[in-house]
């Protein structure tokens, strides 16, 4: 009796296990219409993300502005207010300070975005978010070596004006 109970309880078991999926055990190569991408409509990476706000500030058309950031990181303060005509700066100052010379390293969106690219590739944690209608970087947060104390910094967009 034991033994008959044991072997019902095993057929119950198993044919609980079925998938209710007629095509689980279709081979791609033998079904044509078979994919392992099936369902899927997008691929977002933060790569691809990067290329379509680029694509999006391009198609923006803005090609002369007046931007301001900020920089935060364990280093001096930096508050620019930046203006740009075609591809280049034509004007900056460091807000933070006023007297100094201001000669950013990130005098355009377009250096932006390479600072993005930058941090992609070379950095452990990266953070970004751009705008939805212009493309234009929002902020940028970087972690160049988890663990590492002070090697840390933050890029907040403060604005970005069309002239």
């Amino acid at each position: 009796m034991k033994s008959f109970l044991m072997a019902a309880m095993t057929v119950f078991l198993l044919a609980g296990c079925g998938t209710g999926d007629d095509t689980a055990g279709t081979d791609p190569d033998q079904d044509p219409t078979a994919t392992p991408t099936d369902g899927i409509t997008e691929v977002s990476t933060p790569e691809t993300r990067l290329l379509d706000a680029r694509e999006d500030w391009k198609n923006a058309g803005i090609d002369h502005y007046r931007w301001r950031y900020e920089q935060l990181c364990f280093c001096p303060p930096l508050d620019m207010r930046i203006e740009v005509q075609g591809d280049a700066m034509v004007d900056a100052t460091n807000l933070a300070a006023p007297k100094a010379e201001a000669t950013p390293e990130i005098a355009t969106m377009e250096d932006l975005f390479d600072q993005v690219e930058t941090a992609l590739r070379d950095s452990a944690t990266v953070r970004v978010t751009y705008d939805p209608e212009t493309g234009a970087v929002r902020s940028l947060k970087v972690d160049h070596i988890t663990n590492a104390v002070d090697d840390e910094y933050t890029i907040k967009v403060v604005g970005v004006t069309p002239r």
